[in-house]
């Protein structure tokens, strides 16, 4: 199940942004990774793992921005740690996975104004990070599935 987010815009720079395309995950065969594979770094089957992926241009960080349904819209910047903006695909990964694993922490302090997205009762195994998207200059937002049993 996807879940569902609106799209993160910036009013100011909306009219003259131009996005890169997304960064797709695939792990055996199958679209995304699983965030707790990605945490663990456990790229078996991810054969792109070491491919070098660009997320920006002009800083050594970026923004991930995520708006999980009834809570308010997260954003938190984090380290791309090379000068070039650079980074493995894999490594990428796992960084996202972080920041998500993050968001959710600070989100369960929080009560859920959405029912059945309650971040309480969601676990990392059961989130899968199908790509990236490039929102606005210096901003990525996760599309994010959701396995349920």
């Amino acid at each position: 199940m996807l879940v569902p987010q609106a799209e993160y815009t910036d009013p100011a720079t909306a009219a003259v942004f131009s996005p890169q395309d997304a960064i797709r995950f695939e792990c055996n065969g199958s679209p995304g990774i699983r965030l707790d594979r990605a945490l663990n770094e456990d790229f078996g089957g991810m054969p792109d793992a070491n491919l070098v992926v660009q997320t920006t241009t002009r800083s050594q960080k970026i923004c991930l921005r995520i708006n999980w349904p009834g809570y308010s819209f997260w954003s938190n910047h984090f380290n791309v740690n090379l000068a070039s903006g650079h980074r493995e695909k894999g490594k990428l990964a796992k960084s996202v996975a972080a920041q998500i694993q993050l968001c959710l922490t600070e989100m369960a302090r929080v009560p859920c104004t959405s029912n059945g997205w309650e971040v309480s009762n969601v676990r990392l195994q059961d989130l899968i990070l199908m790509e990236i998207q490039h929102v606005s200059r210096g901003s990525w937002q996760p599309v994010i599935c959701r396995r349920v049993a």
